[in-house]
């Protein structure tokens, strides 16, 4: 399973004299998330790209032993009995259970309780040697379910054979269905997220670096696919969960309808999705009262400079980054009429003094008739700046010379100022290969 073609479950070193001759040693098996674990079923399964039978009422062979006793055999059971699977997960035991779905690629299930809701629980181990990161799914069960939903074995074999071809998942990236999943049309895909400050607890987890997968409803793939923070965000206030819910539910009442009119159809494509919001990697909206900050990342200028270049001459539209330094981020609702409100959703036990925002917009042709030097406002879950002209000019400059910039916001009139806007460069770097290790040695292989 490794693309190196050494085997997972040994470590390799040279020799003191540095001939480059190796020793092979066994890594001992740590339990059902090792990724050691594929190397002990390589002689017990067929050699196919899928293991999961084409009957719907069949599942896919069940790792017995985890191996967790060096030297110890890895027993693979074919077509285990639905009705044992099931008692299996009811007892709820300390270890999920884990399915081979190919020789590279298990597929851990347990059923748990989060959030006081019962849910099944998949997590891949596998997807890691392709260089994908392992997916998670939290699916809520059905009152009295007594099935496993099979389909998210098939969604894992999917990302797999695109994993293969060298197609991966990565952060707000969306996958959507063509068929119904999960007995519904209207469950029209998932959007992949990093879990950020929600509670983990009680959940059957991956070790290595992971994605969350979660339900998009056929009306919210506009969303999932040009706007996806603002989906997330908003999954979160329904679920009454920070930032978002981790959870999916079936057959759910969409957070959206049709688009309708939001300041999105001046950004992005809502229709044909030729083109979306453009969103600059590590760029921070960071609102206190009275004041706001948007952080640009010294590394991402290069992206900073395509935003500007490819800007018209009076706006400068940007997405941004999930504020992690926030207590409260602004969550944008759409109400029975199709009318978009703003609203506001907090970290729980937190007093809101900071609120992150999902994209700001500099609109450059404030009058000098308006009264104003310049005007900073709240719409839908972003910040609209108005500014005259020649501000927009030298903001253009100052983002190009990777300056600060400082606009203060109010009346003409030489009142006091009622709000100040600030854009600040500041030190950040997202590592290379975060939270990923190597399936060779277990190392990590963040740069």
């Amino acid at each position: 399973p490794a693309s190196s073609g050494l085997d997972p479950g040994v470590s390799v070193s040279s020799t003191p004299d540095g001939s480059g001759s190796a020793e092979v040693v066994r890594l001992p098996v740590s339990g059902p998330w090792d990724y050691g674990l594929l190397s002990g079923i390589s002689s017990s399964v067929r050699r196919v790209p899928s293991l999961l039978p084409d009957s719907e009422d069949v599942l896919p062979p069940l790792l017995i032993s985890t191996g967790e006793d060096e030297g110890e055999d890895v027993l693979v059971e074919e077509s285990p009995a639905p009705c044992q699977i099931l008692h299996l997960l009811e007892e709820g035991g300390p270890r999920p259970l884990t399915f081979v779905l190919n020789a590279n690629l298990l597929v851990n299930v347990k059923l748990v309780t989060y959030s006081n809701r019962q849910c099944w629980c998949f997590g891949s181990n596998g997807l890691q040697a392709l260089g994908q990161k392992e997916l998670v799914f939290l699916l809520e069960c059905l009152p009295g379910e007594k099935t496993l939903p099979r389909d998210f074995f098939l969604l894992y074999l999917s990302i797999y054979q695109d994993a293969l071809k060298g197609k991966f998942v990565e952060e707000l990236d969306n996958m959507m269905f063509t068929s119904s999943f999960l007995g519904s049309k209207d469950h029209a895909g998932m959007l992949f997220f990093s879990p950020s400050c929600q509670p983990l607890d009680g959940l059957t987890l991956p070790t290595q670096s992971f994605l969350f997968g979660v339900l998009v409803q056929k009306l919210e793939v506009p969303w999932a696919k040009v706007f996806p923070l603002r989906l997330l965000l908003r999954l979160g206030a329904a679920y009454d969960m920070y930032p978002t819910a981790l959870y999916s539910v079936r057959f759910r009442d969409s957070v959206y309808r049709e688009a309708g009119h939001t300041i999105m159809n001046l950004l992005a494509d809502l229709r044909n999705y030729q083109y979306s919001l453009p969103v600059v990697e590590g760029l921070r909206i960071h609102m206190e009262m009275g004041h706001s900050y948007i952080e640009i990342p010294k590394s991402s200028f290069n992206e900073m400079q395509k935003v500007v270049n490819s800007s018209n001459e009076h706006v400068i539209s940007i997405g941004a980054s999930f504020n992690l330094e926030a207590d409260s981020h602004l969550v944008c609702f759409q109400n029975e009429e199709g009318t978009y409100q703003t609203q506001a959703n907090s970290m729980p036990g937190k007093t809101r003094t900071v609120t992150g925002a999902s994209f700001v917009v500099f609109n450059g042709a404030l009058k000098a008739s308006s009264g104003f030097i310049a005007k900073s406002s709240i719409v839908e879950d972003g910040l609209m700046v108005q500014i005259p002209p020649e501000t927009m000019e030298s903001l253009r400059s100052a983002l190009r010379e990777q300056m600060d910039f400082h606009i203060p916001c109010g009346k003409n009139d030489g009142e006091e100022i009622q709000e100040n806007v600030t854009i600040r460069w500041i030190d950040w770097t997202s590592p290379i290969n975060s939270g990923r290790t190597s399936g060779v040695d277990g190392r990590p292989l963040d740069g």
